[in-house]
């Protein structure tokens, strides 16, 4: 691992107590994770226009969408870091238990063995993409964090410490202030990954917009959803399952919410279009 750089903040000093969740807009926009809690080990492939992305995984299956909790708790002490003016580094060290506590996990013995599956997922996942980041304008593959390491104690061996080195592609991404926004805290909370994904789209490309709308097609492709006519009728009912006050009477629109969000189906023009519900500043 690389050796820490002694101008270096120590990064147990921060959680996401009391910092506040972080994401890159990259990884909000590309769909790198996996929306199913069962293994996935299937090839994925994304393109949009000259832009391309491979993602396969390894044995334990592609990094899911609950795995990227623990890169947004890296991306979290990476940017209070910078603000109290420390120099962020790829290789951060931090307590195990404050990533399941700050992420909403269980505690237990489950929450450390789940943890370490996590790990493995993120670590073995790899990443083929021509995106550019600044200064990297080559097409590379990388895995989403280039290695980690954990350090037990105690009779029944939980992890204590883990140190992480993110991949160089992500680290750009998130050491670029204009790049990053915020997450409401409660995003932890939700539990299905259709949900988590329509969050991030939305968080994306409202910012402090007052609307923003997009076609049900293009919408489905950027969930990163294998594209099969059964998995987009999936879609459009989970979209409409979410209208739980049905406010719409055209037939076949209706309206849903979404952490933060509210939505519109328009049924005629098959478009969604998202309003903000509250400030995220």
């Amino acid at each position: 691992m690389p050796k820490k750089n002694p101008n270096q903040i120590d990064m147990f000093i921060a959680n996401l107590i009391d910092v506040a969740p972080k994401g890159d807009q990259t990884s909000m926009e590309v769909p790198l994770f996996s929306l199913r809690k069962q293994p996935d080990t299937d090839q994925f492939i994304w393109e949009k226009g000259r832009k391309k992305i491979t993602v396969t995984p390894n044995r334990y299956g592609r990094a899911t969408i609950w795995d990227k909790d623990i890169l947004i708790f890296l991306f979290s002490q990476i940017v209070a870091t910078k603000n109290r003016g420390g120099i962020p580094a790829r290789y951060i060290k931090v307590s195990a238990y404050d990533i399941l506590m700050a992420t909403g996990r269980n505690t237990g013995g489950k929450g450390y063995s789940e943890l370490k599956d996590a790990l493995r997922r993120l670590g073995g996942t790899r990443i083929e993409t021509n995106i550019n980041m600044e200064n990297l304008r080559d097409t590379r593959e990388f895995s989403l964090i280039q290695d980690w390491r954990s350090v037990s104690r105690g009779d029944k061996g939980h992890m204590t410490e883990i140190q992480i080195t993110l991949s160089e592609w992500l680290y750009q991404a998130v050491t670029n202030f204009e790049n990053v926004l915020t997450y409401d805290k409660k995003y932890f909370d939700i539990k299905k990954g259709y949900e988590r994904r329509l969050y991030e789209i939305f968080r994306k490309h409202l910012g402090r917009k007052s609307e923003f709308t997009i076609g049900e097609g293009t919408l489905f492709h950027k969930m990163g959803i294998k594209d099969t006519p059964a998995n987009l009728r999936n879609f459009r009912r989970f979209l409409r399952d979410q209208d739980k006050e049905k406010l719409l009477a055209e037939e076949g629109s209706f309206s849903g919410v979404i952490l933060g969000f509210s939505y519109v189906y328009d049924s005629s023009e098959k478009t969604i279009t998202a309003y903000p519900r509250r400030s995220l500043v």
